[in-house]
């Protein structure tokens, strides 16, 4: 599963979200080389049509998702396990 973004990245870190898309991209290079790993991309669906990072399905704290945000993983992690259990 990929790492996910949050609205506090830039002030945890100056590359704190750019060292998670890196760490992505390499989990997806090593889940494509081994047949047994599945790469989920729940980060997508977290982003506007812009690239942006929705911020309204963050809580207060900027890190967590709210009810809401996590609507957007239910169909992601539930087509993966579809997937894995083909």
């Amino acid at each position: 599963m990929s790492m996910k973004p949050t609205l506090i990245d830039d002030i945890l870190g100056a590359d704190v979200r750019k060292n998670k898309m890196i760490t992505n991209q390499q989990l997806i290079e090593y889940s494509e080389s081994k047949s047994n790993l599945h790469y989920v991309d729940i980060t997508s669906p977290m982003m506007d049509e812009n690239g942006k990072l929705k911020s309204e399905i963050f809580l207060e704290d900027g890190m967590h998702l709210n009810q809401h945000g996590y609507t957007f993983w239910d169909p992601v992690m539930k087509a993966a396990i579809d997937r894995v259990r083909k």
